[in-house]
């Protein structure tokens, strides 16, 4: 902070990545630097309700359903009134952290109205011109949102966004659908918590015409939240972690929060999520998903299958230690029948992640 008005951000990131492969295996990445932050805010300009940051930045959100990336912009703010602002930003990046970003260049503009205490409500457009012409994807998004807490103890959310622009000459008409809530119960040893949320992003049955009807998110999401419970997790699921994309997924959890009377921990929490997915239309393909071959939909059945998460973490241990760990299992529906008996039958998937963050 130099001043009352003028702050800087600066970070780099060291990573190397090593990876054991079950045959006993040792394999290890080169040590990879990353600037993920570097701008300047300025806030009150001219003595009005504006601020400008411009450099690289973290753009997030709630849901992280738009935006969870460091991108280079020069964003700016307008607070005109209270419980209401204005945002807009432009997104071009110079030397991107993602190479899928290398060409984009991104008009963003969103209004924001806070009608009560934790309560927001936004409507926004993002237009995307792309360089590379052998992409060419140009979509323009227009969405509204709202997140917020009712009464105490209901927490619900809805994002809805139709899609329009064009995509290799063909014309993008397209919508998509998140919504939910998270019931917070009366108990003030377990804070049990239930939560129920429902996901659709059109498809596109006839892809030889000229409207492709798929939606697509805008390539800067990350689909992580909590519900109710203290740790983020994948809320499309941790194994397929698809792109809302030609998708009905149907969650269901439940989850409680303890303090420190169950353990060393100040708190920690435990959530239960389940998941169903279907797709909007049969295809061979889900879209953003880290499925490799032979484990792809065969393009005939819609049912994709249940997976169920367990997620378990404590975000504070001797004030210094963060423990996250996310189990979850996979079982494939009908969409991966193979056409043929020769052909290999899908098994079940399981994960299991352990996170810990140390502050030193």
């Amino acid at each position: 902070e130099w001043t009352s008005t003028i702050e800087s951000e600066a970070e780099i990131r060291f990573r190397r990545k090593f990876i054991f492969m079950d045959q006993g295996d040792q394999l290890s990445g080169a040590l990879v630097s990353q600037v993920t932050r570097l701008n300047m805010l300025v806030r009150r300009i001219g003595g009005l309700g504006l601020s400008a940051r411009i450099g690289r930045q973290r753009f997030d959100e709630p849901r992280e359903w738009l935006f969870d990336e460091y991108l280079d912009a020069l964003r700016v703010w307008v607070y005109q009134a209270e419980r209401f602002n204005v945002e807009g930003a432009l997104i071009h990046s110079i030397h991107p952290v993602d190479s899928l970003y290398d060409t984009w260049t991104d008009v963003y503009t969103s209004i924001e109205w806070q009608p009560a205490r934790r309560n927001t409500i936004s409507v926004y457009l993002l237009s995307r011109s792309d360089s590379d012409t052998r992409r060419n994807r140009e979509p323009l998004y227009i969405g509204g949102r709202y997140f917020g807490r009712i009464g105490g103890r209901i927490e619900p959310w809805g994002d809805l966004a139709i899609m329009r622009g064009n995509d290799k000459g063909r014309s993008l008409d397209a919508w998509a659908l998140d919504c939910g809530a998270t019931l917070f119960l009366r108990d003030p040893q377990l804070n049990p918590h239930v939560t129920i949320g429902y996901a659709i992003g059109s498809g596109d049955r006839n892809t030889g015409d000229q409207v492709d009807k798929r939606y697509r998110q805008t390539g800067y999401q990350d689909n992580s939240a909590r519900f109710g419970g203290l740790v983020a997790f994948k809320y499309y699921g941790e194994i397929l972690n698809p792109e809302l994309s030609n998708l009905k997924i149907l969650s269901v959890g439940a989850g409680v929060r303890l303090g420190s009377q169950f353990g060393p921990t100040r708190e920690s929490s435990v959530d239960l999520m389940y998941h169903r997915y279907r797709q909007a239309q049969p295809d061979n393909e889900i879209k953003g998903a880290d499925l490799v071959p032979p484990a792809h939909p065969k393009g005939v059945e819609t049912d994709l299958g249940w997976a169920m998460t367990i997620v378990l973490g404590s975000p504070r241990i001797l004030n210094r230690m963060r423990i996250a760990l996310v189990l979850e299992r996979f079982s494939p529906g009908k969409a991966f029948v193979p056409g043929n008996a020769f052909a290999p039958q899908l098994d079940p998937a399981t994960l299991a992640r352990l996170n810990i963050s140390v502050a030193v």
